[in-house]
């Protein structure tokens, strides 16, 4: 389980750590941070499309093959990436890393859900979420030694024995994926190319949305986004064989009310761990080294909860910790809101300690209650989904800054963060004291 945790691990690792590689790789291969930026942005879109599809084709085809396919096509990509001539080539590469970092988390939580006892699945998913949580977090750092060490290079080639070493685990370990009839699911019905395409025009305009500095083409994005949207909605409702069967996930809601609170979970977060930063470094003047130390109290502290939320998830049940979760996120976020401009730069590292506590208790506990109510026969889609409402609430979260923050930051813009934040959180904490009183 330890190995499965490590490889999931990936995704976001690959996600974060080339943040200080961009610099270097911009100076070998002449390439202006515009250009950069369809570096970083092809990795989220990709995995952002892929992770359902691919959660649906272990669901068809069984997860362990998912896994071990995930991982050579992300050595694949890694090894290519040095390697490519231009731009094209390493935004290629880029996506064949994303496609198979994106395959690994539907992949593990399907491994989980069918061959971890039920009594042991909770401490299972909290030693996964808290690898990535430590894994995003310390993408950073790892990067800026591997650089240091052998070049921008280095931040791709590392991933290729790290998938080594997982491949050789997996196909040593004994036993193998179960039938599609022991799944509970058919595995040679269609695939619904027409909902895949849909799906995939709304993410890319949603993606779209953050990358464009000019308003009007990003209320174009966000307009393309919700009509492809609706129109992925429309068609799924009647599709025979659906990519993601949205009937299901009305009918269960359990399921469907996962999904939006994942995705104002990771709005809030990314809004502080993108905000707070540039706040610290346009307005108090603090240099990298300082403001990547501040930052540590959201991302370290957030890991640490995340650890101790398994076994607090076992004692307590996922409502109260969700509930304990988001109480958390709202303190944090309302430091922010009533401290003002006169914030001082402690309280700014309570206030982010705090938050990552409650949103590391929060998604836990989301994701355990998705392995614990999705349908079997569908829970690699469930949880590639899962990571779509992620990355949702990633683009939100963009687009909330570029509203608050606008083209001149101010010395007030970090409280009306705060405000904003703080009535997104009480929508949050109205759900779950809602969820809270129905199982009294």
């Amino acid at each position: 389980m330890v190995g499965l945790a490590l490889s999931v691990a990936l995704n976001p690792l690959n996600s974060t750590m080339i943040a200080v590689a961009l610099a270097p790789l911009g100076r070998d291969r002449h390439l202006s941070f515009s250009q950069l930026a369809w570096v970083l942005a092809s990795y989220y879109l990709a995995a952002a499309v892929a992770q359902p599809l691919l959660g649906r084709i272990g669901d068809r085809t069984g997860h362990r093959r998912l896994y071990c396919g995930g991982l050579a096509v992300l050595a694949a990509g890694s090894a290519l990436a040095p390697l490519a001539p231009g731009l094209a080539g390493l935004i290629g590469a880029r996506l064949v890393q994303a496609l198979g970092s994106s395959a690994l988390y539907p992949a593990a939580i399907g491994l989980i859900r069918h061959e971890v006892p039920m009594s042991q699945r909770t401490r299972a998913v909290a030693l996964i979420a808290t690898a990535a949580a430590a894994a995003a977090g310390l993408g950073p750092v790892l990067g800026g030694w591997l650089v240091a060490l052998g070049g921008w290079e280095a931040v791709f080639l590392v991933n290729v024995p790290a998938c080594a070493v997982g491949l050789t685990a997996a196909l040593l370990r004994r036993g193998g994926d179960p039938t599609p009839a022991a799944r509970g699911c058919e595995r040679r019905s269609p695939l619904d190319t027409r909902g895949v395409a849909l799906f995939a025009v709304a993410m890319s305009a949603a993606v779209a949305a953050t990358g464009t500095g000019d308003d009007a083409a990003r209320w174009v994005s966000i307009g393309i986004s919700v009509c492809a949207g609706a129109l992925f909605v429309c068609w799924e409702r009647r599709a025979p064989n659906p990519f993601i069967d949205v009937r299901a996930i009305g009918r269960r809601i359990g399921v469907s009310a996962i999904y939006p609170r994942f995705a104002v979970v990771n709005a809030v977060y990314y809004a502080v761990l993108f905000g707070v930063p540039t706040y610290l470094t346009q307005i108090r003047g603090l240099g990298p080294a300082a403001v990547g130390a501040v930052m540590l109290a959201v991302s370290g502290v957030g890991a640490l909860a995340t650890a101790a939320g398994g076994r607090a998830i076992e004692r307590l049940g996922t409502p109260r910790v969700m509930l304990a979760g988001v109480i958390a996120m709202s303190t944090g976020v309302a430091v922010f809101a009533v401290a003002g401009a006169a914030i001082g730069l402690g309280l700014v590292i309570v206030a982010l300690g705090v938050l990552g506590i409650g949103v590391r208790l929060g998604s836990l506990a989301l994701e355990v209650s998705l392995v614990r109510v999705a349908p079997a026969a569908t829970i690699g889609t469930a949880s590639g989904l899962l990571q779509t409402a992620r990355y949702t609430g990633t683009i939100a979260a963009t687009v909330l800054l570029g509203l608050v923050f606008g083209t001149n930051l101010g010395a007030g813009d970090l409280q009306l963060l705060g405000v904003v934040l703080t009535a997104l959180c009480a929508l949050l904490l109205a759900g779950s004291v809602r969820s809270q009183s129905g199982r009294r």
